[in-house]
Parts: structure tokens; sequence; C-alpha cells
């Protein structure tokens, strides 16, 4: 009845067999609580449920995307920010640590990376405007080596703590949980590197469009922007990846 009558829309709430919430509801609610064991349990249930992929992007990717909406708005503390991003940090953490993780990261790996390690390019994962977009890094970091990258989490301005050389290069993603403008783009590109620079790449979760890769983006955008939910765009990443190791 709840269903079909708006005003008796509670009773749906109350006596119908579906959650309240919708498990990305759950994770950020436990997670502004600090309540971090109980909402890594909702997001291993729902990887289990969906898969690795489109498990990560219901429970944590979208997530981050309401995260993101409420800030915007000055629904979120301080205190509630910063338990976001460092929840976000820790239920991965207990993700990584999952008995079956080692198997589902080897069975991930795309067939067509090089199999030596030190031929691979590696990921530094950058949050576009901080805040929420720090925790947005995060989770690209942790889906990425899911798929047999190498890939850390870094902060705007800091500097690249890594040495690289000739056979291993390190491939800027900058993540943001919304739409950044373009002065925040080019900003960030001129913060890194110079060898660095040409390679970066921006990544934008949205589950509201067709994920764009950069061979699409002439008309709908710049070259060096991708869209789209986090499994696409790591899929984009990992095909960045190996052209810039071919060359």
């Amino acid at each position: 009845m709840g269903k079909h009558v708006r005003h008796l829309g509670f009773l749906e709430i109350l006596l119908g067999h579906e959650p309240a919430l919708a498990p990305y509801q759950q994770i950020y609610r436990r997670l502004i609580r600090k309540a971090v064991a109980d909402a890594s349990a909702v997001a291993s249930a729902e990887i289990e449920a969906k898969g690795p992929e489109a498990g990560l992007d219901d429970a944590m990717g979208r997530m981050v995307v309401l995260a993101e909406a409420d800030d915007t708005l000055d629904r979120l503390s301080r205190p509630e920010l910063a338990a976001i991003v460092e929840g976000t940090d820790d239920v991965l953490d207990f993700l990584s640590a999952a008995p079956d993780d080692v198997a589902t990261a080897t069975e991930a790996l795309p067939s067509v990376l090089p199999e030596r390690r030190e031929d691979r390019a590696s990921f530094r994962c950058i949050g576009g405007r901080g805040g929420i977009d720090d925790a947005a890094a995060v989770i690209f970091a942790f889906a990425l080596r899911r798929q047999g990258f190498e890939a850390v989490v870094g902060r705007r301005g800091e500097p690249d703590g890594e040495q690289t050389d000739d056979t291993r290069r390190v491939l800027p993603l900058i993540c943001y949980a919304s739409h950044p403008s373009d002065a925040v783009r080019r900003y960030n590109r001129r913060k890194l590197p110079a060898e660095q620079a040409l390679q970066a790449r921006h990544a934008v979760i949205d589950y509201n469009v067709a994920p764009a890769p950069t061979l699409m983006a002439g008309v709908a955008g710049p070259h060096d922007l991708w869209v789209g939910d986090i499994a696409s765009i790591c899929r984009f990443a990992a095909h960045h990846a190996l052209a810039v190791e071919g060359r």
C-alpha cells in the first residue's frame, strides 16, 4: 500500500522488505558516526553480492558522491568531513585484508599487462580539491591496485616522494567526487612536475552520464578528462598506462 498511496509511504519503510536506506547511504551515515566496523560490513556485503567492480561503485563510489553533494551544501561539519575521509581509508583497509582479497585481485588483472612488474606504469591518485576528493582518490587507488597496478595516494600540493627510472613511470590521476571547474583542473595540472603533467588525467565520478574515455572526449570535453563510474575510469586508466608503457 505504501508504494501506491503517497501519504502512506512510511508504511513501506516500516513494513516492507527493502531497507530504508541504500547501502551507500548506510555507509555514509555510519562513517559520520565513526562506526567504521559497521560501514565495512555493509561495503563488504555489497561487494560480495555484486562483484568487486559494481560493488565498489555502489558502496563506496556513490557514498563519496553523496558526501560531496552534502559538503557542497554545507551540511557537513569539519569533524564529520574528517570522519568520512578517514573512515573511507579504514573501510578500504578492511576490504584489503579480507581473506579473498588476493584471489579477487589476481582474477581482476588485465591479461595485457606486462608480466615484469618493473615494466609497469604506476599511479599517484590525488584528491583534486582536498576534502571528499581525498576519499575519492583513496577509492581509485584501491581499485587500481585490484587491477594489478601499483597505486599510491597523494595530497594536493604535496611533492611526489617516489623516484622513478626509465622503465617505470608515475601517472598522476587527479580525482574528484563532483565536476571541477576548468580553473581547478588547470591549477592542479600546473602544480605537477613538468614530466608528469603531460600524462596526468582528471577522473570525475559521475553516475548520471555514460562513461567517456579520452578518445571520445574531443567534442564533449578536454582530452585529459575521464567521467563515469569508478570501474570504467579504471579501465581507461589501464589503457592509458599501456599506451605510456609502449612508448
